[in-house]
């Protein structure tokens, strides 16, 4: 079994359509990273960061005020420092107004459970989760966090496409290239060879995914860190602007290990799809568009085409593009009703990736058990 899986490793690094597939994103990614490059604000942040009290917000908001005046003034010199420190200030105040949003989420729910006494037993679980999710947010300190936030955001976006991309070009023509080149009448020689070939395929499959992510978030690791810092990692999710309303107590430390891990399960389940239809297609070509249609179609759908149906954006959640780029889960509290029990959606999502990935895997064993050699 060992060395299958090196040889089936073997075949998929030696494909030069990966290298030249992942150099050509990467030097796009890297003119677009540079783009974003900027001085790090660290130092400007620095005297502020840490517990952030009531005194400290009020001082903020009237040296906010201070430099606002002063831009409306046309004959007023505005040093850059000033410009920026006006973000430091910001960050300030966002703390306190996100408690104060906090409070009234917490009542405004509270009033919801005394008021509805006939609730349904999803809707009254449901209500209490949210409130007992969102009192465990802790938004107390600010930090600079523009390093993390960065990092963050290169998984679910460069990361996800990068990944996406090698998976469609490294795996599509895993089993149609041994239908060219004749070896799978060699593989289906005997049902033991069958089943023995497919699972050194799959466990390739995860390591090269494996690989492939590690070699991702190392380079974005590297590259924000030497050019901005290692700041940010204590700062709540909440910082970020994009996850102002969910209800998840992560820093943002946390948040990056918990979305590589969940960008990893949703490839490795999105690999095993690649590896039925490659086994169910005989053209390496058809079974690259049809993998490349599913990763991609959520996306273009959601970007480019002005679908109002609440429930079909629902739906595109739980596809293998949205649940690699993660954050779409974790944004908002939402939840699945599952027999009258509410399941959040990362739970929903991880339980519906282990069902369909398992189901994949069978089918895929089934397909080539059926098949005969010539």
């Amino acid at each position: 079994m060992k060395d299958l899986v090196k040889f089936e490793l073997y075949k998929m690094f030696t494909q030069k359509t990966i290298y030249l597939v992942a150099a050509l994103l990467m030097i796009v990614t890297l003119f677009f990273l540079y783009q974003m490059k900027g001085p790090s604000l660290h130092s400007l942040y620095q005297k502020w960061e840490g517990p952030v009290t009531a005194q400290e917000i009020e001082l903020a908001k009237q040296k906010d005020d201070e430099i606002v005046q002063k831009q409306a003034n046309p004959k007023a010199d505005i040093s850059w420092k000033e410009l920026k420190l006006r973000n430091v200030y910001d960050a300030v105040i966002e703390v306190g107004m996100y408690n104060a949003s906090q409070k009234r989420k917490i009542h405004h729910i509270e009033q919801k459970i005394n008021n509805q006494k006939n609730q349904s037993n999803y809707v009254h679980h449901n209500l209490n989760l949210k409130e007992k999710m969102i009192k465990d947010i802790d938004y107390q300190d600010m930090y600079y966090n523009r390093p993390a936030t960065q990092i963050i955001d290169f998984v679910g976006t460069y990361g996800y496409v990068i990944l996406g991309a090698l998976i469609v070009v490294g795996l599509s023509s895993i089993f149609t290239q041994e239908v060219t080149t004749g070896v799978n009448q060699y593989m289906l020689s005997s049902k033991l060879g069958r089943r023995t070939i497919v699972l050194a395929k799959i466990i390739a499959s995860i390591i090269f995914i494996f690989i492939s992510l590690l070699f991702l978030v190392g380079i974005d690791l590297v590259y924000w860190i030497l050019t901005d810092g290692n700041y940010g990692w204590k700062a709540p999710l909440q910082s970020i602007q994009k996850f102002w309303e969910s209800p998840y107590s992560f820093d943002l430390g946390s948040y990056l290990w918990i979305k590589v891990a969940f960008q990893f399960l949703a490839a490795c389940g999105f690999a095993m799809f690649v590896l039925l239809v490659s086994a169910l297609t005989r053209n390496s070509i058809i079974s690259f568009f049809i993998s490349g249609f599913v990763i991609a179609f959520p996306i273009l759908v959601e970007q480019f085409i002005p679908f109002n149906m609440d429930t079909f954006y629902t739906l595109l959640k739980f596809t293998y593009a949205d649940m690699m780029i993660v954050d779409v889960l974790f944004q908002e509290f939402n939840t699945v009703n599952l027999f009258g029990y509410p399941v959040l959606y990362p739970i929903f999502a991880i339980g519906l990736l282990v069902v369909s990935t398992s189901l994949i895997v069978y089918l895929l064993y089934k397909v080539m058990a059926k098949k005969q050699a010539a």
